[in-house]
């Protein structure tokens, strides 16, 4: 076995399967749990976790899942509102992640982000 297949890329497109429809043409590109981006989101919200006083709220929770996926959401292509496209920023990826009616995606998103056969090619 060559060292080199046994490294992960840093990043990998998925793209977004409607829960009835199938693939939607809609292509986020996600940082891997290595990527300096997934880093420091995740050392932010520990960050913020031990300034806390008390538990943190279920609202407290998602809103900080939120926050670590839009650090970890590096782009996309394929989304558009009105027949307009929607350009990626990390405000349209909080104002997409947050919406009602959007748990599905984040979870789509999440369980993408979990699975590290994902970050390897062939």
């Amino acid at each position: 076995m060559n060292i080199s297949d046994l490294k992960a890329a840093l990043q990998t497109v998925h793209e977004v399967e409607h829960p009835l429809d199938g693939p939607t043409g809609f292509k986020i590109t996600l940082a891997s749990a290595e990527h300096p981006a997934t880093k420091r989101a995740i050392r932010e919200a520990l960050d913020r976790r031990m300034r806390t006083k008390g538990a943190p709220s279920l609202d407290d929770d998602e809103a900080e899942g939120i926050k670590i996926l839009v650090a970890r959401t590096l782009g996309w292509e394929g989304l558009e509102d009105d027949g307009e496209p929607v350009p990626f920023t990390p405000e349209s990826a909080q104002a997409l992640y947050s919406q009602d009616g959007h748990l599905w995606l984040r979870k789509q998103l999440m369980a993408a982000l979990g699975d590290e056969t994902l970050f390897f090619s062939r």
